[in-house]
Parts: structure tokens; C-alpha cells; sequence
């Protein structure tokens, strides 16, 4: 059984899933980001030895998302495939089965910057292409949380937050979370992939956090994150919710 947590954003719910999506409950809309398809067949262009099936897995996990919201919409803020590279034969016909297997469902891309280099779907996935910047009443969507638009509340991605916390005797947890950042009046959604990086956020004091565990949402104060460590010192660190071969940051062009 999960444990969403509950965040109440202009007069809307939003449902904060396990999963690494919310749900806005008034609209019936999932809102997710950062997916990433096809990043492991990617890397294995470029001849690393990388297994296969964290597309599929993926896929289940937001089939099951949509079977226990029945949510009607599902809004992407942004890379939804990871590079050219990623869409390979094999990985577009997963998508192309997925969707199918939810005609009800409309899916709607806000690009992001893997998409914007030349990673935008194909026709044939059936995925609207919504822009840049989607506004939805009360929210404005878009990818990076950097472009926040004064006075509204905005719903991004791109970041891949993770909370570091204490484990205690110096080690420290670090755990995909949904950041709302005070100062921007923007949720930064964790990134939904199974095989995308996570990098150690530094709260403002002001700022709110919601960890995942598991199948539980955490409510935790931003005070208790720990400051982000060196690449060094970063052996002690233990990372959940996302695959143990990427739980590092990346440079800029793999974010």
C-alpha cells in the first residue's frame, strides 16, 4: 500500500506520489517529468555495457499510477526521451504499446532541454507537443525551475532533486524528494526515471520538502538537509529511489 502526502498549492490538491509524480486531484491530471526513455540504450550506443529494461519498468510503473488515480491527463514537464540515441527501434515500440494501451489518457510534453536537442517524440507515440510553458489555471508548467515567471505558482522538473539527510555516525541517505521552493513559488518534481541522475539539493530555510521512502511520502524541514559533500567524500552516502549506477551528479549535458 503507498502513502501519498498531501500538498494544498492555490486552492488545488496535488497528491504526492511514491511513485515520483504528483496528482492533481482536482483536475485529474498527472503531472510528472524528468522520464528519460531510452537513456540506458543510449549509453549502450556509445558502447557501454548497460542491462536492459528500465524503459519497460518505467512504463509499468505509470500504467499502475494511472490504474490507481484513474487520472484522465498526464502532463510531462519536460525529457521524456533522453537523447536521439535513446530511440531506438526497441524503445519507441514500447512507448507506442504503452500508449495504445491507454487511448483515454492525453499526454501532453512541456519540452525540456533533452527534448529540445533533438529528442522530441515521434508522431507515432502520440504525445502533444505542448511548448516550453504550458499554463494550466492556477499553474504555470515548464522545465526548468530557473525560468519561474514571477507571481505565479509553477510546476517544473530537470533538477532530479534528492534530499541528503543524516544517517547518523557521518553517513548520510539520500532520497528523491518534491522541493517546493519558497522564493520562486515553483514544486520541483523529482525525476521520474528509474535511470536518471539525482543531485543533492540545498534548501532555502523557507522551503518545504517531501522525501520518498519507499511506498511513503515524507513531509521534512529543508533545515535538516545536509549541506551537499565533495565527489570524494561522497562514499558514506547511500542513495534510494533511483538506479545505484547513476546516484552521482552529472555534467550539465546528461542532466
Amino acid at each position: 500500500m503507498t502513502h501519498p502526502a498531501t500538498l494544498n498549492l492555490g486552492g488545488q490538491t496535488l497528491q504526492l506520489l511514491p511513485e515520483r509524480c504528483a496528482f492533481w486531484q482536482e483536475a485529474g491530471v498527472l503531472l510528472l517529468a524528468d522520464l528519460h526513455l531510452g537513456k540506458a540504450a543510449h549509453l549502450r550506443h556509445h558502447g557501454m555495457a548497460i542491462p536492459e529494461g528500465h524503459t519497460a519498468d518505467d512504463l509499468t510503473r505509470l500504467s499502475r499510477v494511472l490504474h490507481r488515480t484513474q487520472a484522465r491527463e498526464i502532463l510531462i514537464c519536460g525529457d521524456l526521451f533522453h537523447a536521439p540515441t535513446a530511440q531506438s527501434p526497441a524503445i519507441l515500440a514500447l512507448v507506442e504499446q504503452w500508449r495504445a494501451s491507454h487511448p483515454e489518457v492525453s499526454v501532453s510534453l512541456i519540452t525540456g532541454n533533452h527534448d529540445r536537442g533533438g529528442a522530441l517524440p515521434p508522431l507515432r507515440c502520440g504525445i502533444r507537443l505542448a511548448g516550453p510553458s504550458l499554463w494550466r489555471t492556477p499553474f504555470q508548467l515548464i522545465h526548468d525551475p530557473a525560468e519561474a515567471i514571477a507571481g505565479r505558482i509553477t510546476i517544473s522538473g530537470h533538477l532530479h532533486p534528492l534530499a541528503a539527510l543524516s544517517g547518523g555516525r557521518g553517513s548520510a541517505l539520500r532520497a528523491p524528494c518534491f522541493w517546493w521552493q519558497a522564493s520562486r513559488s515553483c514544486l520541483v518534481l523529482p525525476g521520474f526515471g528509474s535511470f536518471t541522475a539525482g543531485v543533492a539539493i540545498q534548501p532555502a530555510p523557507a522551503d518545504t520538502l517531501h522525501v520518498i521512502t519507499g511506498e511513503t511520502v515524507v513531509a521534512v524541514p529543508s533545515t535538516v538537509c545536509r549541506p551537499a559533500l565533495p565527489r570524494r567524500a561522497r562514499s558514506s552516502q547511500t542513495t534510494i529511489g533511483y538506479s545505484k549506477q547513476i546516484a552521482r551528479p552529472l555534467p550539465r549535458d546528461e542532466e
